[in-house]
């Protein structure tokens, strides 16, 4: 999962950091890198590691429309 997020993040020039900063910020998480990174790569997810999974989906799905337009 987490090779798919980078490469999807990548292609539309998004790094972790921005999308922490916008998960920090649209629901009000106190997210750091490390957390970021573990949610991604874990093969057996906490509930709080599914809900950061769960966002950053959101929010590159969103970014990625807002791009194809």
């Amino acid at each position: 999962m987490y090779n798919i997020f980078k490469s999807r993040m990548a292609a539309i020039g998004l790094k972790n950091v921005d999308i922490i900063r916008i998960i920090n910020q649209r629901y009000n998480e106190h997210l750091i890198p490390p957390t970021f990174s573990a949610a991604l790569t874990a093969s057996h997810k906490t509930p709080r590691q599914e809900k950061i999974c769960d966002w950053a989906e959101e929010i590159l799905t969103e970014k990625e429309k807002e791009q194809k337009q």
